[in-house]
């Protein structure tokens, strides 16, 4: 009777010792991030996934008319997170974006280059216009200062991410044939994301169980228990990154198209440009994930290497200081794999060295 007594005593004691775990975990335990946001200046608010559609001029993508970049002209907003880490973000969790009256994230600077001016024109997707980041921390703004002090002249780099409102190369091209050409650069530096080669290309080389909970499976206990919930994505997120496929390479050379179509818009980016004395440099930027000797995109890092070698376009691969970082200490935010400051300065550093060998 008495080791009953005990039993039970004993069994009631685990059940409250349950309890209480799962409401300190509930409470205290990590909480899942909101998705980041981007906020206009009227209050109204867009998932930072729709960030293109946000920032371009019109549905159609056109090219505009006039010499423009193709996202909105004078233009406010802020790219807002859940409980970022960095300190460059404000007490909001924001980052103010702002759009010059020619559609550039950069400040004023007129049409004409001004006498003694060097001028370079940066085109490219997000990783070109620094989503995420503050403009003066972006490898464009970055780069100008380089380039500043080195010169010792007026130096502007112009910050065209989201080059006509597009995303990769078949876009870029009909902007840089209409009006790259207008602003007088004497360098253009296309900043090349590795999925500008094709969209199927991801940021981060697994699936991320903690932005997409569908993956789960069968939640265990019915999904009653945060803990058991919080183990179980551990365990399935540690198998994803695991099975990361060990070359995106395969992605193309199994479906070429879109690379065999973007490699053409290159070539006829390099011609305008070479044709009226325009320097035109190849940055090849890095992915952001599972650096080092496993690194996933290395394939793709040839692919455009040998491409730009084959064309006799300049380029740089701005991978090689990468492999021995962290890639989570380079992102903007755990649900933001875009580069942080830290990543932009090396990008600039590495362009640098290229434009002023």
């Amino acid at each position: 009777m008495l080791g009953l007594k005990r039993t039970l005593v004993l069994l009631v004691a685990l059940a409250l010792a349950v309890v209480c775990a799962e409401i300190g975990f509930r409470w205290l335990g990590p909480k899942p991030y909101a998705r980041p946001m981007i906020l206009d200046a009227d209050g109204n608010t867009v998932d930072l996934g729709q960030v293109i559609r946000f920032f371009r001029a019109n549905d159609e993508h056109q090219v505009p008319a006039e010499p423009s970049n193709g996202i909105h002209p004078s233009f406010r907003a802020r790219f807002c997170y859940d409980r970022p880490e960095w300190d460059f973000f404000d007490a909001d969790g924001c980052v103010d974006v702002s759009i010059n009256s020619l559609g550039f994230r950069d400040e004023e600077f007129p049409l004409e280059k001004p006498p003694g001016e060097h001028r370079v024109l940066a085109i490219g997707d997000s990783f070109t216009f620094a989503q995420g980041v503050p403009a003066e921390l972006g490898w464009t703004e970055v780069l100008e200062d380089l380039l500043a002090e080195r010169r010792g002249t007026p130096v502007q780099v112009m910050n065209a991410g989201f080059t006509g409102g597009g995303s990769w190369p078949q876009e870029y091209r009909p902007w840089v044939e209409a009006h790259a050409l207008a602003f007088e650069p004497d360098v253009v530096v296309y900043g090349m994301c590795l999925n500008d080669m094709d969209r199927r290309v991801p940021m981060l080389a697994y699936t991320k169980v903690w932005d997409d909970p569908t993956v789960l499976g069968e939640p265990w206990l019915g999904g009653r228990s945060e803990i058991l919930n919080f183990l179980q994505r551990k365990r399935r997120q540690r198998s994803f990154v695991e099975s990361y496929p060990a070359d995106f390479a395969a992605l193309l050379r199994a479906d070429p198209r879109h690379w065999q179509a973007n490699q053409e818009a290159l070539r006829a980016i390099h011609a305008h440009l070479s044709a009226n004395g325009v320097r035109f440099v190849i940055a090849i930027l890095p992915m952001l994930s599972l650096l080092g000797d496993e690194y996933p995109y290395a394939g793709l890092h040839d692919e455009v290497r040998a491409f730009c070698e084959a064309e006799g376009i300049e380029h740089v691969d701005l991978y090689p200081p990468f492999h021995e970082l962290v890639d989570r200490e380079l992102w903007v935010h755990p649900f933001d794999q875009h580069p942080n400051p830290a990543a932009h300065a090396l990008f600039a550093e590495q362009i640098f060295e290229q434009l002023t060998p």
